[in-house]
């Protein structure tokens, strides 16, 4: 496992270096298909936004090469005011497709009613399987407990063998029903970026550097299986 660290108060610049070093990243996959799977939260717009701003650092042809999953879903309609991808959506993809700078094709929300969640996630499941079955860049913030995407800290569904996305009807989370990507798929990731932004993550930083305190205790330490990881925060 390799590790970079970006530590800056200021997110302006905490968000350039990213960018830099996710376009590196980019640049550097030649797969016909680059996968991003994008986390809920305000975090995560401000990452998209710092890239968009260097738009034209890519070429075209390589922007046209991204496929946007989802990490995490609330099992909701996707114009609710609890969708994580209505958030991503008003804040980058609508404009980003409005600019040409990606296709609606390219956008791949999670969207399913409480009744056929668990078909809906199989079916998600078997789409990224055709852009190659894992994501090549997944953001992932980070919850004041130490959770990703949907996987809570002593949650049966956290330590799930599933190999792709799970659903869940008691998430300690409102809302209760939600669709997450499985630790088995958050590891095969190419890179992960672990978003540790705001005061209120302190704690969970601090766990996660705790070698005494188990991973189903903080999950967020699961991105130590990925080959590459990226520290993002702003706490000292």
């Amino acid at each position: 496992m390799s590790v970079q660290e970006f530590v800056s108060a200021d997110r302006d610049e905490l968000f350039a270096r990213l960018t830099t070093a996710l376009f590196e990243e980019i640049r550097n996959n030649s797969k016909e298909h680059i996968v991003l799977g994008i986390c809920g939260g305000r975090s995560i717009v401000g990452v998209l936004q710092a890239m968009a701003a260097r738009r034209d650092e890519l070429e075209v042809s390589v922007w046209r090469k991204l496929q946007i999953f989802s990490v995490d879903e609330r099992v909701v309609p996707l114009d609710h005011e609890d969708s994580n991808f209505r958030l991503v959506h008003e804040n980058f993809l609508r404009e980003a497709v409005e600019s040409d700078l990606l296709t609606e094709d390219q956008l791949h929300p999670f969207e399913a009613e409480v009744s056929t969640a668990d078909v809906k996630a199989a079916e998600y499941g078997r789409l990224l399987d055709s852009f190659g079955g894992c994501f090549d860049i997944v953001f992932l913030g980070v919850g004041e407990d130490g959770h990703v995407a949907a996987l809570f800290p002593d949650a049966a569904w956290t330590s799930s063998d599933e190999s792709r996305f799970l659903t869940m009807t008691e998430s300690p989370k409102p809302p209760a029903n939600r669709m997450s990507a499985s630790r088995e798929l958050i590891t095969r990731s190419g890179v992960a970026v672990g978003l540790f932004l705001g005061e209120a993550k302190r704690d969970a930083l601090r766990c996660y550097r705790d070698t005494e305190i188990l991973e189903s205790q903080c999950p967020v330490k699961m991105i130590n299986a990925v080959e590459e990881v990226i520290i993002v925060r702003d706490i000292d």
